[in-house]
């Protein structure tokens, strides 16, 4: 089953650097993305006994594929919640402003040497990492080409001994406005899971 899983990576990440990737671009709220991936791995913070907040404002949509864009919340959320310490916090931000939206997600990891750092998002680096024991080390890689065919950018922040932040950053849907501010659902996107 871990090969498939492998060998599935390597032919995406394949299809996304050579442009053979499709997508199907359609409006896209993070606001509301955001929050379905929050409760699908909320156990797994449980576990963790970790907390994950989260503050989102008024976001315009962008257009992008949701399948693809939720794999990248996905991503991130997971390595958060791995290389987070028990007992801690995720903060999860979606802000905007007329020509971006941007996505943080922060964790209260060690963090990672800058020279790893400046390479999280190239392909196998990850597996160089000490802190490192289950990954494959194409997750973020793949991660950064969706990012980028979306006319995004993606970038890391880590501290070395410190929390490590992602930011991404995806246009704004041409034409369109921000929205009022999301509304507190009584669901698992209460401000903390």
């Amino acid at each position: 089953m871990r090969l498939l899983q492998l060998f599935d990576k390597v032919m995406t990440l394949a299809a996304l650097k050579s442009g053979e990737k499709t997508f199907r671009l359609e409006p896209t709220d993070l606001r509301a993305l955001v929050p379905q991936v929050i409760a699908a791995l909320g156990p797994r913070a449980l576990e963790k006994n970790l907390t994950i907040e989260h503050t989102f404002a008024s976001p315009g949509p962008i257009n992008a594929d949701k399948a693809a864009m939720t794999s990248v919340v996905s991503t991130l959320l997971e390595n958060a919640i791995r290389f987070s310490p028990v007992n801690g916090s995720i903060l999860v931000g979606v802000s905007s402003d007329k020509r971006q939206v941007r996505l943080t997600m922060a964790d209260q990891g060690k963090g990672m040497p800058p020279e790893l750092a400046a390479r999280a998002f190239e392909e196998f680096v990850s597996r160089d990492l000490n802190h490192q024991v289950d990954g494959d080390g194409l997750s973020l890689a793949i991660a950064r080409h969706i990012i980028l065919a979306h006319g995004g950018e993606i970038a890391l922040d880590s501290g070395g001994g410190a929390r490590t932040t992602v930011t991404v950053c995806l246009p704004c849907r041409p034409g369109a406005t921000a929205n009022p501010p999301a509304r507190a659902d009584p669901a698992p996107t209460d401000d903390a899971l």
